[in-house]
């Protein structure tokens, strides 16, 4: 739609609405994950490179500054390097993009490694989106993940703190085989001590079409869900449509209360971590004190459930009940701040 005319009124109609432009080089993927519909494919299917580079002239000429290449998995196939190194021509030439965001592919880490340098070396942002999921085996192979190598990703990892590139880990919760103990192993695993590095945590939906969400695999994992709205930040005065999501809450290997406690400890691990409030004390809990973080993090929370309610501690553990109750109770996921109400706000950042 580029190029054929359909956006060009509309970002002369609204020259500061849109912020960034998405890129499609291919369609599909090769990987088999259960909980995902991008693997229905089982193959990739390719975009002509000559319609890429127009679509990136457009939107050069159109002032975008932000680009996200959505692939499924970029660098998968080895003209993707030319794609990366036209991005990287067009920033020379123009001053833009300034950032781009994309997702790997999951198993070729030398050509991955080609891409983020040809971005870094032309002074391109670009966090750099490593889906690990999750770090243990018996989770990884459940879901069909087994194939793809996350002590890799975590090498990938280390090599870009080392040139100061920002990173980030996608974790989901509520996958098969995942208990409280291993789930928390992965949270630990991915909150190494970068300073640019960050992990994402998402609830797992089930998606339509997907192979999680047949009734046989409900039944082989005790799948529990609920129903849920998705209600954006922006609201609906910026055009986005309030959405439901059926989210996991339980499994034979995390039953509802186990997910629940799950859910509280990964929600006060990211806002220490990820909202940077608390990562010189963790590190100085691990490295100074000699203490298990996992322990540090559990002490706190134990604190929490003992604190008086008007009490910095009594009113964290109301806001992590009122948000997993509010999924639990199949109402929406992200609630209004109780002082402010003035719009949904994420669990961490509550």
């Amino acid at each position: 739609p580029y190029l054929d005319g359909t956006f060009d009124k509309l970002v002369q109609r609204y020259p500061n609405r849109f912020q960034m432009g998405m890129l499609e080089s291919n369609r599909g993927c090769p990987f088999l994950c259960t909980f995902c519909d991008w693997s229905i494919t089982r193959k990739v299917m390719e975009i002509p490179l000559d319609r890429i580079f127009q679509e990136i002239d457009w939107l050069i000429a159109h002032q975008f500054s932000h680009f996200c290449i959505i692939d499924a998995n970029f660098g998968i196939r080895p003209r993707d390097h030319k794609i990366a190194q036209y991005i990287a021509k067009c920033k020379q030439e123009s001053g833009r993009p300034t950032s781009c965001y994309f997702y790997l592919t999951k198993n070729n880490h030398q050509r991955n490694w080609e891409t983020i340098q040809t971005f870094h070396l032309a002074q391109i942002d670009c966090t750099v989106g490593l889906a690990v999921q999750d770090f243990d085996d018996g989770v990884l192979k459940a879901v069909k993940r087994g194939r793809m190598q996350s002590s890799e990703t975590n090498r990938l990892r280390d090599r870009c703190a080392e040139k100061g590139i920002p990173t980030r880990n996608e974790l989901i919760l509520g996958l098969p085989k995942q208990s409280y103990r291993s789930f928390v192993q992965t949270l630990l695993l991915a909150m190494p001590p970068y300073p640019k590095h960050d992990f994402i945590l998402f609830l797992c939906r089930l998606l339509d079409n997907t192979e999680l969400a047949d009734p046989k695999q409900r039944e082989l994992h005790a799948l529990e869900t609920r129903r849920c709205k998705w209600v954006s930040p922006k609201g609906q005065a910026h055009g986005v449509v309030d959405e439901y999501q059926e989210i996991i809450v339980g499994t034979a290997d995390m039953p509802t209360a186990q997910w629940k406690q799950t859910v509280h400890f990964a929600n006060l691990a990211s806002m220490g971590y990820n909202k940077y409030l608390m990562r010189i004390i963790f590190r100085a809990v691990k490295e100074l004190w000699q203490i298990s973080l996992q322990d540090y993090l559990e002490h706190l929370i134990r604190g929490m459930e003992v604190a008086t309610p008007d009490s910095a501690f009594g009113q964290m553990w109301s806001i992590l009940n009122a948000y997993t109750d509010s999924i639990l109770d199949s109402n929406a996921y992200q609630l209004p701040y109780f002082s402010t109400q003035d719009r949904p706000w994420e669990l961490d950042e509550a």
